[in-house]
């Protein structure tokens, strides 16, 4: 593969709320609005807290279609890769 299963995750997060590893949990990005110091006028942007639920682990198919589509691979050989992922993290 030529990018790494974490760089595909932080795409995903950035275009979705939720990101699934299967068998192992998911990423979900909690939008945050905007906040204003007072104090220091410094205005901080919009964000995403990110949150790991370790019950989020059936396999809704986006990491592994996105790495699949983005790699131009087989969706088994992106599986593949995502399993060995897991087992390693």
């Amino acid at each position: 593969m030529n990018k790494t299963v974490e760089h595909y995750i932080s795409e995903l997060l950035f275009l979705h709320d939720c990101v699934i590893l299967p068998n192992f949990g998911g990423f979900v990005g909690n939008p945050q609005s905007a906040k204003l110091n007072k104090i220091t006028g410094v205005l901080s942007p919009p964000s995403k807290q990110i949150l790991f639920n370790t019950n989020l682990k059936t396999n809704d198919g986006l990491l592994i279609t996105h790495i699949s589509n983005q790699e131009a691979i087989a969706q088994d050989t992106a599986k593949n890769e995502v399993e060995k992922f897991v087992v390693k993290i």
